[in-house]
C-alpha cells in the first residue's frame, strides 16, 4: 500500500512538472490561442474569446499518451456491455 502511495506521489510530481513546463513555455509559440477555428467577438466595451481550435487540438494531443499508457491489457479488460431491448412502436 506505502509503494503504491509512493507511485502515485511519483506520478502526480511528474504531471505537475509537465504542466509547469508547458505553462512557462506557452508565452513563447505564437500560434497557441490564435489559430484558426478560434472564436473571438469583438463590440465597443466587450471582447469574447474562445479557443476552440486550440482546445480541440490539446485535447487530441493530451488523450494520446494517456490512451497508450493504458495499455492493451486494460482495454480488453473493459469490455462495453451491450443489452439489447425489446422495442415496441405501438
Amino acid at each position: 500500500m506505502i509503494a503504491d502511495l509512493g507511485k502515485t506521489l511519483m506520478l502526480l510530481g511528474a504531471a505537475l512538472l509537465g504542466v509547469g513546463i508547458v505553462l512557462s513555455l506557452a508565452g513563447k509559440v505564437p500560434w497557441v490561442g490564435r489559430l484558426p477555428g478560434d472564436l473571438v467577438i469583438e463590440r465597443e466595451q466587450v471582447r469574447f474569446y474562445f479557443p476552440l481550435a486550440t482546445c480541440l487540438l490539446l485535447s487530441v494531443a493530451l488523450s494520446g499518451p494517456a490512451v497508450a499508457a493504458c495499455g492493451a491489457e486494460s482495454r480488453e479488460s473493459t469490455r462495453a456491455v451491450v443489452v439489447h431491448l425489446p422495442l415496441r412502436l405501438c
